[in-house]
């Protein structure tokens, strides 16, 4: 595992970033015979967030993806990827594979640290994806898609969402009389490796 390294924010598309680890992920695919289908909506707002962390999320449900198409009869696995932007103004990823899903009975365990199904799996990535998702505002969640395969969906707040609720919750604390220090950021430290 690498090193801890405290977030670096900034502004960044999440379409980038997903052509990115595809770029990354490419040769495993290969090897693996994994098609991916993208649909990146053109033109998402950008959201604050870790470049790296992302990366982390989004190369975890890919692999994750390609591990669990391993027991599927098809010779030809295929994976969808699409970016969105959801009604809540977050941005949206949702990654879709064409293996067997996922049992019912581990469904609640999912983002549950030291949780696996693999052999010599850790149980670590997915309650990590949960971490960053969390520290970056959002959600992710996890169901069986109606034709088939595992369905994972995680929504980030766009820089002006985000800039909304902090406006919002710095004066609903101005209101009661509590004063906010703006100025200092706290970080949640997790692994480089998802």
């Amino acid at each position: 595992m690498a090193g801890k390294r405290a977030p670096a924010y900034a502004l960044l598309g999440l379409n980038d970033i997903v052509r990115e680890c595809l770029v990354f992920l490419r040769h495993e695919s290969e090897d693996k015979n994994v098609v991916f289908k993208t649909r990146l909506e053109p033109n998402l707002p950008f959201i604050r967030g870790d470049q790296i962390q992302l990366q982390q999320i989004i190369v975890n449900l890919i692999v994750n993806s390609i591990q669990a198409m391993k027991a599927a009869p098809q010779t030809q696995h295929e994976i969808y990827l699409e970016t969105s932007l959801d009604a809540n103004d977050h941005v949206a990823f949702s990654i879709r594979d064409t293996g067997t899903g996922i049992p019912i009975e581990y469904m609640e365990q999912l983002f549950d640290g030291f949780f696996t199904t693999k052999d010599g799996g850790l149980g670590i990535g997915l309650a990590i994806c949960q971490s960053i998702v969390k520290a970056h505002g959002g959600t992710i969640a996890a169901a069986n898609h109606a034709d088939g395969g595992a369905l994972f969906h995680f929504s980030i707040p766009t820089e002006s969402a985000a800039t909304a609720a902090n406006d919002s919750a710095s004066s609903r604390y101005l209101a009661s009389g509590i004063t906010l220090d703006t100025t200092r950021q706290t970080s949640l430290s997790t692994s480089d490796e998802c």
